[in-house]
């Protein structure tokens, strides 16, 4: 059976401000780019399938760095949040920020984002005028976030990526403008020979669930690379087809843009927003052989 996949997740703004429209970017961005990456998530989270209302809701409510949705919806709020405890509990001594910070930080520097970026990792975005009156008039800001689908059928790392220009007004007011926004993401599918089953991922050796994010934090970072450079920029606003792209079981919509043996790179637009997403199906071989050992590496750019 072809698996029709899609995960859209709406990403709530908190600002002051009003987003400009993307704005072309100079290559690099910066020679000495600063970079501010916020995470503040203590465990796997949850997906749901965001609609477009709520994917393009706006609060007043603190800097973007602020994400107070980015798709997610309190399981609690659906009657399920107990069924991903199992996958929590195998995942109890494993940190996904501390194994995503090297990975990041080995892989910032880039000739379309910069040589020597300087990169802040930080837990809470700036809101007050003071606050923000420390920080650079224009960083790339990032934010990682891992979780698991409601329906227990894909494993997911994303990246938001936003380039972020702050001014200070008179009378303590604020404005910023996002000239770029663009997501990453890399997920992986349970085929339908897989239960969708919490347990599933529960029964996996918390070694190889640790590995499949940390492959998938090396592809979110190698697709923000290439998407930065040359190939990818050539990319940024040309019209995307809805066209099929096929991997083992999964049936995709997109345009294809890169591929690997067990893997595959597509650009989407979803509620405006440019999306790049590696897909990985996981069949009950990869599975049963250790999938941590051969799924996607990052590999996916040259």
């Amino acid at each position: 059976m072809i698996l029709r996949t899609s995960l859209v997740v709406g990403l709530l703004f908190a600002h002051a401000g009003a987003w400009a429209k993307e704005q072309p970017l100079p290559m690099p961005l910066a020679d000495n780019l600063p970079v501010e990456v916020y995470f503040d998530q203590p465990e796997l989270g949850i997906y749901y399938k965001a609609s477009s209302a709520s994917a393009k809701s706006v609060a007043g409510n603190g800097l973007v760095g602020s994400l107070v949705a980015l798709g997610l919806q309190a399981k609690t709020e659906r009657g399920g949040e107990a069924a991903v405890v199992p996958i929590r509990d195998r995942l109890i001594d494993y940190s996904f920020g501390k194994a995503f910070e090297p990975i990041l930080r080995a892989r910032i520097a880039s000739e379309g984002l910069s040589p020597a970026p300087s990169t802040v990792w930080t837990r809470v975005s700036p809101s007050t005028y003071e606050e923000v009156g420390l920080l650079p008039a224009r960083a790339l800001t990032l934010h990682p976030y891992y979780a698991v689908s409601e329906d227990f059928r894909q494993l997911t790392v994303i990246l938001d990526a936003m380039v972020v220009d702050r001014m200070l007004l008179p009378k303590q007011k604020m404005k910023f403008e996002q000239p770029f926004h663009h997501r990453y993401q890399f997920i992986y599918t349970l085929t339908e020979a897989t239960p969708a089953e919490a347990s599933t991922w529960a029964a996996l050796p918390a070694d190889m669930l640790a590995s499949l994010l940390e492959r998938a934090g090396q592809q979110v970072m190698d697709m923000m690379a290439y998407d930065f450079g040359g190939e990818g920029r050539a990319q940024w606003g040309v019209k995307i087809p809805k066209t099929e792209v096929t991997l083992g079981e999964l049936s995709l919509k997109g345009r294809e843009e890169r591929r690997g043996d067990q893997w595959v790179w597509i650009r989407t637009k979803e509620d405006g927003l440019e999306v790049l997403s590696g897909h990985q199906p996981l069949t009950p071989e990869l599975l049963a052989g250790g999938a941590a050992a051969s799924p996607a590496t990052a590999g996916g750019t040259p």
